[in-house]
């Protein structure tokens, strides 16, 4: 015979009937969690960033509105951050490989804290391009980065380049 008495055995089965109950509400509750952590993201994604059609827009309307006397401080940044001679050759023929004939312009992107440079980025109105500057060493596991940025934010936008491939509606490059 077992060592157990029977109502050692009765509580056991009891408490293995709420273990079930409780394992089958937590799993419900996480999938609610999940849920709205899906939902607070899709939130976040649509009011936290513009997108490009409208950032042209955006631009186009802040500039007609710039006051005079700060157009003249904008046009010496430009002056001071134009390319050498053979930035511009690789600019040139970037942007010929995009069949874009308009310039390229590149934006320094700096850490706001201590103005640290991280990138000098290149764009037209038809594509962006971030290169990460030499020194900088990016760890694509940091949590913020890779969870949100990578696969919150790229993934998102390779599904729907995906999507209108499949459509027609644009062409895959090589």
């Amino acid at each position: 015979m077992s060592s157990f008495s029977e109502d050692d055995i009765r509580r056991a089965a009891e408490v293995r009937e709420w273990l079930i109950k409780e394992v089958t509400n937590k799993k419900e509750e996480l999938d609610k969690l999940r849920n709205t952590l899906l939902i607070v993201d899709s939130l976040l994604k649509k009011t936290s960033f513009i997108t490009a059609s409208n950032l042209e827009s955006s631009a186009t309307n802040l500039k007609d509105k710039i006051v005079p006397e700060f157009q003249s401080i904008h046009e010496k940044e430009i002056s001071e951050t134009k390319p050498d001679s053979d930035s511009t050759t690789k600019i040139s023929s970037i942007d010929n490989a995009h069949g874009n004939n308009k310039g390229v312009e590149i934006r320094s992107l700096k850490r706001a804290k201590d103005n640290f440079l991280i990138s000098d980025a290149e764009y037209t109105s038809t594509y962006v391009k971030i290169p990460l500057a030499v020194d900088l060493n990016l760890n694509i596991n940091t949590p913020p980065f890779k969870s949100f940025f990578i696969n919150r934010i790229l993934e998102g936008m390779k599904t729907k380049d995906t999507e209108k491939i499949q459509k027609g509606e644009i062409l895959r490059e090589c």
